[in-house]
């Protein structure tokens, strides 16, 4: 396939790195964002409560 069609097996790897680096930095940021987003959703479920 590579001697066929280079054009689309570079395509094709360059998505995969696109992913795979997509997908670290998913993980390494994953901690920092439920960081901060979990206290906001605490917030907003209490608050919720409180006038639900």
């Amino acid at each position: 396939m590579a001697k066929n069609f280079p054009l689309i097996d570079s395509v094709i790897n360059q998505n995969w790195s696109d992913i795979l680096s997509t997908m670290v930095g998913l993980l390494v940021y994953l901690p920092y964002l439920s960081y901060f987003t979990l206290p906001v959703y605490e917030s907003v479920k209490y608050v919720y409560e409180l006038f639900g």
